[in-house]
């Protein structure tokens, strides 16, 4: 199968200056699943196509074409929560109901719709019920093998009553956690500090995280 994505900001490496470079409006080809060409508006005829099977236009997209991998990417629904917490507005997130395979075939086809690349998922784990740390096993089996836990953040967060149940669920069936250690009730301190100084701009969030917190939170359950 060939494709070609047209247009796109691409990144390649440049060898002779040994670093990455951003080569605007760049065409790549692929053929099988792997690049065979890349440049501003290619001529396919010497590659032996007339016209590849699918163009996919990328006029403004980033391309990155040398193993770059974005480590954390999020969902629109969690971009707004996040908007939500720069805005530091104490919104309470929402608690979904729904069991953790239905809401990862949910957030896999989202994902599905609009991604251009190769992409995992992790399993935020706010829920510690049997029938919810039973459903681990599946959640792997589909390919989800690492489960994000909060240890801040009202609807999310884990209590410290949750989280020993949860790490031995995850560890019993060789899975991988990746704890968000940060201390509760010292977050919401400080963003009540800031609120009442009428103080909204995204600038003051990071006062709100202050260091202390996370290494409080890493010495009481590291």
């Amino acid at each position: 199968m060939f494709n070609i994505l047209k247009g796109g900001n691409v990144v390649l490496y440049s060898h002779d200056r040994g670093k990455h470079e951003l080569v605007p409006c760049c065409d790549v080809l692929i053929e099988g699943g792997k690049i065979s060409a890349v440049g501003p508006d290619l001529d396919l005829s010497k590659h032996g196509f007339v016209t590849p099977i699918e163009i996919i236009d990328c006029s403004g997209k980033l391309i990155i074409t040398s193993g770059g991998i974005d480590p954390h990417q999020l969902l629109p629904e969690e971009q707004r929560l996040l908007l939500i917490l720069l805005r530091i507005l104490l919104r309470p997130h929402r608690v979904s109901s729904e069991s953790y395979s239905s809401t990862l075939d949910k957030r896999k086809k989202e994902a599905e719709e609009g991604a251009v690349a190769d992409f995992t998922l992790h399993m935020t784990m706010n829920m510690t019920a049997p029938t919810h740390l039973s459903e681990i096993p599946d959640i792997i089996s589909k390919g989800v093998r690492s489960s994000k836990i909060y240890l801040a953040y009202d609807g999310i967060r884990l209590t410290s009553a949750q989280l020993i149940p949860a790490l031995e669920a995850i560890a019993r069936h060789k899975g991988i956690a990746i704890v968000h250690a940060e201390t509760h009730d010292m977050i919401m301190s400080e963003q009540q500090k800031v609120k009442s100084k009428g103080l909204s701009h995204p600038k003051h969030h990071c006062g709100c995280h202050p260091a202390i917190g996370e290494e409080l939170a890493i010495h009481a359950f590291g």
